[in-house]
């Protein structure tokens, strides 16, 4: 079972895409990745990320914040959320 500070954790970042441009994302995930990838330029989990952020658009955020709610929505539904 997720617990209550995880799912609250998911809903802040699911606001937060709200709030921020897919460009700033972007920016953010370059700089936080930079050193890893000049140290391993095959690295999974930094080439993953880089190759998410790149391809956010609007419309992606969008969907990512509703799909986060949503899963909000469900586990209160159930009794997960208070």
């Amino acid at each position: 079972m997720v617990s209550t500070a995880t799912r609250r954790l998911e809903v802040s970042g699911g606001l937060l895409l709200l709030v921020v441009s897919p460009a700033t994302i972007d920016r953010v995930a370059t700089s936080l990745t930079q050193h890893e990838l000049s140290e391993d330029p095959h690295d999974v989990l930094a080439t993953h990320l880089l190759r998410t952020t790149h391809g956010l658009t609007g419309s992606g955020e969008s969907l990512g914040v509703l799909l986060v709610l949503q899963d909000k929505r469900r586990g209160q539904r159930q009794g997960v959320w208070p």
